[in-house]
């Protein structure tokens, strides 16, 4: 068994039948395509060690792979990233101007997936089909086009009294999917949510672009329980599947990768 040494953040994803994952360390030095290994055994051992993916020190993460300084002051975990409608970016305001320029006063899309249910959420228009594969939908569409973050997220703001924002995370985990959600027939409670002045932004129905997901899994847990690198481990047994960013594996344990960022891995191929 050959090993390799990450330092973990968010997996790569591709838009193919399945999902095509790999994992690549933040340091760059390491790259893995993980659908190969699905139905194998690998190995997982966490020895204590944290890198900030910000300032590099050898800190315990916060949040999204930052310290605690940096989530304090990067532009990318501003309040903004979880809250769109509060973005100050097309306002020349932010906690980094120039950031908030180059990433939220660009074109952003509303959009609503499927999993269980429908969610509505927002993201940058060169983030699709990326941040629906990362939610682990199983079908989106864009529903609006805005010219700038803040707009989008007035959208999502009115659009939340009847779509959740949140995608159900054990029925998501357990494949407990509903295939029969049909996004034209959620169409008239999205023109009821809107007011005139945002209903301009809607994409025609003519324009729309379904997306439909497949995901590399052999076998959903029926009990999901979470592994969480809160101390050091080893763990060997065999990857059943690949999921939002989720590794699922033997003994009905799920791996998020993603909320893990900024933890050195040591995994056995």
């Amino acid at each position: 068994m050959q090993n390799a040494r990450f330092l973990l953040q968010k997996m790569e994803v591709e838009h193919t039948s399945p999902v095509s994952y790999s994992l690549v360390s933040a340091q760059g030095d390491a790259r893995i395509n993980l659908n190969q290994w699905v139905g194998k055994q690998i190995r997982l051992e966490f020895h204590g060690d944290t890198e900030c993916l910000n300032c590099g020190r050898a800190d315990r993460i916060f949040s999204q792979g930052f310290c605690f300084s940096c989530h304090q002051i990067s532009p990318e975990a501003s309040e903004c990233i979880l809250r769109p409608e509060l973005c100050l970016g097309h306002l020349g305001k932010g906690r980094d101007a120039q950031f908030e320029f180059e990433q939220h006063v660009q074109p952003h899309f509303v959009y609503l997936a499927a999993t269980s249910n429908v969610k509505v959420g927002v993201t940058r228009t060169h983030q699709r089909p990326t941040r629906w594969i990362d939610q682990g939908a199983i079908s989106a569409l864009a529903i609006a086009s805005t010219p700038y973050r803040a707009l989008a997220g007035k959208m999502e703001v009115a659009l939340k009294a009847v779509f959740s924002d949140k995608t159900p995370r054990d029925k998501m985990l357990k494949g407990e999917d509903d295939a029969r959600i049909d996004f034209k027939e959620q169409m008239p409670k999205v023109w009821q949510a809107l007011p005139p002045s945002l209903q301009t932004y809607l994409i025609p129905e003519k324009d729309w672009e379904l997306h439909r997901f497949e995901y590399p899994v052999l076998a959903y847990p029926s009990k999901p329980q979470s592994l969480k690198l809160d101390r050091p481990f080893s763990w060997s047994g065999t990857l059943l599947g690949l999921r939002g960013q989720y590794l699922f594996l033997e003994g009905d344990l799920v791996f998020n990768l993603r909320s893990h960022s900024g933890y050195w891995l040591d995994i056995g191929f």
